[in-house]
């Protein structure tokens, strides 16, 4: 027992100091270090390479359309009522292509879409469902033509040469022509008058994107820093912000830069590029999660992001022309989108001033259908789960001498709004569980001996006050010592 009783002390005292020594000398963090930064590297052939080039993630890329069900009334000045129609499901591969690695630490690729429709995830099909639809192609001229300020006999005639080719505010299309494509006769007039001023006949609002890109993106390969692991640098040559700060993510162990610290911090701000949107949406920490077992960090754009400039100056940029700003919760993207009269907002115009809501009849903003989010594993910076949630509206208004727009009232008009979801394939869950389990092994050695030495501390406890425990009863056994008699 007093063997035992020494051993369990010793080996309590020794796993005390050699966690302290750990823990002071960082050991583990370095190690971890390292071996995170070897995997989060740009390099040809690599398993970050193949990954990154193939997004291991299945997508699903959910359109839901409004069909108007009163355009007579909507022209006569009522309020439009309108049906959500969907989803039409798609399946959505992403991939980078065109990939070149260059000596700044960078890799440049084109990401390519490709999408196939998954009638089992659909509500209705695609080519027989007819909406009814505000003419986008129609609205898009008209409000080219305001612009130039051209003379009211201008316009008149506009609007006679539009009555001619019997167009009009409203029309009816499949689902797949709205999405896809379809030849418009306007256009086709309109080409045949300036090919230069309508260059493409066609209208759809995904038109030409299946197979496609939306252009070149410049990112950082993670050597020499692998918090910058492919992180947007540049998109079609322009700057763009980096895709979180980390002012207030420390370093669990000092900041000498061979520690190691998470990606992600609940104070950090996370910027995602949007390419809709022609610029990065910020979003910052709303809660702490478990995704398919994986640990991970939510992040939502708060509703600045679509505040208008008096709330947020940032978005002083969507106020076109300058100073024309609209309401909290829209964001005008007619410049990067030809000069068509597109408005982006949240479905359903979800966290948006209220009058959107009111001027039309069928909507109703709902935080887990409507919100945009972005689910993070904080120490290694990978997307777990992610939902890009936006919504397509036109701005229509009545022009006096254009009879097509009637009597209609002034209005950001929904049409559309998609939903891309994104969860990571089992294989790619598989790989990320077992890099977690590894990561909270190595952190939690130095913890892990800490405990250790309590247990045998404990068991020591427990030997000594058996050990006093039986010298006590031994030592009322011993006989009293009897005096010898003379």
């Amino acid at each position: 027992m007093r063997r035992s009783l020494i051993f369990c002390a010793t080996a309590s005292l020794l796993l005390v100091v050699a966690a302290v020594l750990l823990l002071g000398l960082g050991v583990f963090h370095r190690v971890l270090r390292s071996k995170i930064s070897q995997r989060m590297v740009l390099k040809p052939n690599s398993k970050a390479f193949k990954n990154w080039k193939e997004i291991p993630a299945m997508v699903e890329f959910e359109v839901y359309l409004f069909h108007c069900v009163n355009p007579r009334e909507v022209l006569a000045g009522e309020r439009p009522v309108l049906q959500q129609r969907g989803p039409y499901t798609y399946r959505e591969r992403l991939s980078r292509q065109n990939v070149i690695f260059h000596e700044n630490n960078t890799v440049s690729a084109t990401l390519v879409h490709t999408y196939n429709w998954i009638p089992e995830l659909s509500v209705g099909s695609p080519m027989e469902d007819k909406i009814m639809m505000l003419n986008v192609p129609l609205v898009a001229a008209i409000e080219k033509v305001q612009a130039f300020g051209l003379p009211s006999l201008v316009n008149i005639l506009f609007s006679f040469l539009v009555a001619m080719k019997s167009e009009t505010l409203f029309t009816s299309h499949s689902v797949h022509e709205l999405l896809w494509g379809y030849e418009d006769p306007l256009l086709v007039f309109l080409n045949r008058i300036d090919p230069l001023l309508v260059p493409d006949t066609h209208f759809g609002f995904f038109y030409k994107r299946n197979g496609s890109n939306d252009g070149r993106y410049d990112f950082n390969s993670g050597k020499g820093d692998f918090y910058n692991f492919s992180r947007i640098e540049l998109w079609k040559g322009m700057r763009t912000l980096p895709w979180w700060t980390s002012d207030s993510c420390n370093a669990i162990n000092g900041t000498d830069g061979t520690s190691f610290r998470p990606m992600l911090s609940r104070k950090d701000v996370l910027y995602m590029f949007n390419s809709e949107l022609c610029r990065s949406i910020y979003a910052t920490y709303e809660q702490e999660l478990t995704v398919a077992g994986l640990w991970a960090f939510r992040f939502t754009p708060p509703a600045s992001v679509f505040a208008n400039a008096s709330t947020n100056p940032a978005n002083a940029g969507f106020c076109t022309p300058t100073g024309n700003c609209l309401g909290s919760g829209v964001l005008n993207v007619s410049v990067c989108k030809q000069g068509a009269p597109i408005i982006m907002s949240s479905p359903h115009f979800y966290q948006a001033d209220p009058q959107y809501v009111n001027s039309v009849e069928g909507l109703k903003p709902n935080k887990q259908k409507h919100q945009t989010f972005i689910d993070i594993h904080p120490y290694i910076g990978f997307p777990v789960r992610a939902a890009k949630r936006l919504q397509v509206n036109v701005h229509v208004q009545k022009w006096h001498l254009v009879e097509q727009t009637g009597n209609i009232r002034t209005l950001v008009f929904p049409v559309m709004f998609l939903s891309e979801n994104m969860e990571l394939e089992p294989k790619a869950v598989g790989e990320l569980a077992q890099l977690q389990l590894q990561i909270s092994l190595l952190l939690n050695i130095p913890y892990i001996l800490i405990a250790l030495a309590g247990l045998f501390a404990l068991v020591a406890a427990w030997l000594a006050c058996r050990h006093a425990r039986a010298t006590s009863r031994d030592s009322e056994r011993t006989p009293l010592v009897v005096g010898q008699e003379d």
